[in-house]
């Protein structure tokens, strides 16, 4: 008998609604050169077709049109340059507010999509009075709103579909979990981080079947993504943007308040390519710091499958990728969140966990974009914000801009460095510290989680 899943109540919706309201709000506000970029691509797609979008490659000047995404979010652009040409634009003026507030519809759905996920998730284990809880913070936290709509980036679609992963993957859905990810690594490639958990969940449990219709769909999926590149000959450029993430930002730090930071002492913007460790440089440094990060996760999972296990192991992992690798901004604590969230209920420490890293990143995005330091009436009529940046560094007449000038940024964000630093130890004590194996093959179904 298939048990029905009872209705969201009036709660649910009403943080919904708020969340919904907030971003629309905030829409129309301008941010940096990054809006620029994502309506160049949109159009190229859109007016010109898929199989242009990667003809520019120019790593050094890095101009708007030079596009180093896969192709799974080209597709959305496409969506909503398409809609924005019929309805609005038949000429397609790219640089406009209307263009602009469409653009980010996607991510606004996607930030109120990963709200619903939480809900429905945290519902099913520790009761409604938990998940509202948990979708009014993640929903309601002024970094989420503002990642999701000033920052014009695609942090919350990648979001959405990494806890899509890791929900799926503690519910059992072992082959749907895998496609997951292989859409989420299609969107951006970063989300690969998420694969050591996936993959040795799935082994321990020995969930042989299930995998391999896991990576069966994920053949198809990459297979149909891709047609359009495959077809016009642009298997070179394709595979380009799949290995592109690794020295895309040849830094230390590329505004990522982590590890590295502190490390660099604040100039994180220095190379990562100079040996630091013997003949070892920064990036081989981080990315063998991270392996033992994703080792220590794949060791907790072969003794622990269980829902808090697997939800930890990937919110580590998670974390990890940013307070362990160069080449990180800001933005890539984003995922982290949500994750520490769905532990939230089960422990006070995760709640812990999740409020800290909530106002560090809030204070990562204010320092790293100006136009979040001035309130939403008075960006609107202003056109861009290294105009504000400009002013703020020059002792202009803002004052609420004054944090942004170089001496406060800098103590800010070696503070705001040393907190994340500790947090992460925290969750690397938490991951390591596991008491009891689990029953081979069991998947850690629903029944079993609510008799821990």
């Amino acid at each position: 008998m298939i048990k029905a899943v009872s209705r969201p109540g009036r709660a649910f919706w009403l943080v919904l609604a708020a969340g919904l309201l907030v971003r629309l709000f905030l829409l129309p506000i301008p941010n940096t050169d990054d809006d620029v970029v994502f309506q160049t691509w949109s159009r190229i797609v859109t007016v010109e077709g898929f199989h242009t979008i990667y003809d520019v490659y120019d790593p050094v000047n890095n101009p708007p049109r030079e596009c180093h995404y896969p192709p799974g979010y080209l597709y959305v652009l496409w969506a909503v340059g398409s809609a924005y040409q019929l309805i609005a634009s038949p000429e397609f003026r790219q640089e406009t507010i209307t263009f602009l507030m469409v653009l980010r519809v996607p991510t606004v759905i996607a930030d109120l999509a990963v709200g619903a996920i939480l809900f429905f998730s945290v519902r099913s284990w520790w009761g409604p009075r938990a998940a509202v809880a948990v979708q009014a913070a993640y929903v309601l936290m002024p970094a989420t709103i503002l990642d999701s709509t000033i920052v014009t980036q695609i942090d919350p679609v990648q979001s959405l579909l990494m806890v899509g992963t890791t929900v799926l993957l503690v519910r059992g859905r072992t082959a749907a979990a895998v496609a997951c990810l292989t859409l989420a690594i299609l969107t951006k490639p970063q989300a690969a981080m998420l694969a050591p958990v996936v993959l040795s969940t799935a082994i321990f449990r020995r969930e042989w079947r299930p995998l391999a219709v896991g990576l069966i769909a994920s053949v198809a999926i990459t297979f149909a993504l891709c047609l359009p590149f495959l077809l016009n000959n642009r298997v070179p450029e394709l595979a380009r943007t799949l290995l592109m993430p690794v020295g895309t930002l040849p830094h230390l730090s590329a505004n990522a308040f982590n590890l590295w930071w502190l490390v660099s002492d604040g100039n994180g913007w220095q190379p990562d390519t100079l040996p630091l460790l013997g003949p070892l440089n920064g990036r081989v440094i981080g990315l063998l710091l991270f392996g033992l990060a994703a080792a220590a996760a794949v060791w907790r999972l072969s003794r622990d499958r269980h829902r808090d296990s697997i939800l930890l192991s990937a919110a580590f992992v998670t974390l990890s990728f940013f307070m362990l690798c160069t080449e990180m901004t800001e933005r890539y604590l984003v995922a982290s969140v949500p994750l520490f969230l769905l532990l939230a209920p089960s422990a006070r420490r995760y709640l812990v966990i999740s409020a800290v890293l909530a106002v560090t990143l809030f204070l990562s995005l204010y320092l790293v974009f100006p136009l979040l330091a001035l309130s939403p009436l008075e960006a609107l009529g202003l056109p861009h914000s290294n105009y504000f940046y400009n002013k703020a560094a020059d002792g202009g007449p803002l004052p609420v801009l004054r944090l942004l000038s170089d001496d406060g940024r800098y103590f800010a964000s070696l503070w705001i460095a040393r907190v994340n630093v500790a947090v992460w130890l925290v969750a690397a004590g938490l991951t390591l510290r596991t008491g009891r194996s689990a029953v081979p093959g069991q998947p850690g179904t629903e029944g079993q989680l609510r008799s821990r």
